[in-house]
């Protein structure tokens, strides 16, 4: 009798640790299928340049060639600065 109970306890550990191994399993496997979709997302988002969203180069954006102003903590051009004028 004793050897029966603990056949069926270690049984029943087994099975417990065979269920926890294949949930461990499962969710490295649902982990690596999120960062395998983010990352062709990421990829099919690359054509576009980060900035304005349009099809092209980062480097070759128009947003590049406009100079910020860097004296007022408006965000325009340094053509158009209200501030230049009187420095």
């Amino acid at each position: 009798m004793a050897n029966t109970v603990t056949e069926v306890k270690l049984g029943n550990l087994l099975g417990n640790f065979k269920i926890d191994i294949l949930n461990t399993i499962s969710e490295h496997l649902d982990t690596m299928k999120i960062k395998q979709k983010q990352e062709a997302e990421k990829a099919a988002m690359a054509v576009f340049c980060s900035k304005c969203r349009r099809k092209h180069a980062e480097r070759e954006c128009p947003l590049n060639a406009i100079e910020i102003c860097g004296i007022c903590p408006l965000e325009h051009s340094t053509e158009k600065c209200p501030s230049l004028p009187k420095l």
